[in-house]
């Protein structure tokens, strides 16, 4: 079973913390979070974005979520982000032109995971990494 988690990134203090609390609208959709280190909830979209655990891990075991910014064992970058389309996440380039899965077919529907992908960081920390 996928593991669910989520980080946020603070756009206020610009940093990244673990998720270990929210609270839903009758809608079903998040309003807050609550940060690892205890303190203040935070209003989703207002002052926090929301980054989802894919369930995969990169080369050096460090799990990898959306707007991950990782690279390839050729060098390339890639943004991770969810593709509704695809029913999975997928990786794009700093164009916004390639998309693929993050995960590939191997045989009889089973999965082959990322091995030689390498997180860099994430997207709010720096987004001119895609460009270098």
């Amino acid at each position: 079973m996928k593991e669910i988690k989520f980080r946020a990134w603070n756009k206020k203090e610009k940093c990244l913390f673990q998720v270990t609390g929210m609270n839903f609208e009758s809608n079903g959709s998040i309003y807050s979070v609550s940060p690892d280190q205890g303190g203040s909830w935070y209003l989703v979209g207002d002052e926090v974005e929301l980054m989802q655990y894919t369930g995969l891990k990169d080369k050096n075991d460090k799990e990898i979520y959306e707007n991950d910014i990782v690279r390839d064992e050729y060098g390339s970058k890639y943004e991770v982000f969810y593709k509704e389309e695809l029913g999975s996440y997928a990786l794009i380039d700093k164009n916004g032109l390639v998309e693929k899965p993050i995960k590939t077919f191997k045989y009889d529907c089973e999965y082959e995971p990322p091995k030689k992908l390498t997180i860099i960081r994430n997207t709010f920390e720096n987004k001119k990494l895609l460009n270098k």
